[in-house]
């Protein structure tokens, strides 16, 4: 049941590909775990990080930031002003992280998980919060 449940959420996270990081002032923060679920091994790290995705997300919303989960590339960035960024996966290292973008289109790609201090940390020095 838990696998069919997390398959399902990956069906509809699937469709989801764009993010609008104009929604909010602070900037966009993306999640991406682009790698196909194919073992249990993969599915336990997907549902290690759907959680840290949910954990975070309130923090983000609180502070002004939109936020996205991609499960699939490329990933596009709308911002102000009819502006667009596209990252493929190409330009990415690793298949799980996040992208950290400011309204200027400026970003930065972080991989891996890390606890909710690490990644709000991270967020805050890029965002330049204090």
């Amino acid at each position: 049941m838990k696998k069919v449940l997390g398959l399902c959420v990956l069906a509809i996270l699937f469709l989801c590909s764009n993010s609008w990081a104009g929604e909010a002032a602070g900037g966009h923060v993306a999640f991406f775990f682009t790698d196909p679920v194919k073992t249990d091994g993969d599915f336990e790290v997907q549902y290690d990080f759907n959680y840290y995705y949910r954990q975070l997300a309130p923090w983000l919303k609180q502070n002004g930031f939109s936020h996205s989960y991609h499960t699939s590339t490329p990933i596009t960035f709308r911002l102000d002003k009819g502006k667009s960024i596209v990252i493929g996966k190409d330009q990415l290292q690793n298949d799980l992280g996040m992208i950290f973008c400011k309204m200027d289109g400026t970003y930065k790609i972080s991989y891996g998980v890390g606890t909710d201090i690490d990644t709000i940390m991270e967020i805050k020095e890029f965002f330049d919060l204090k």
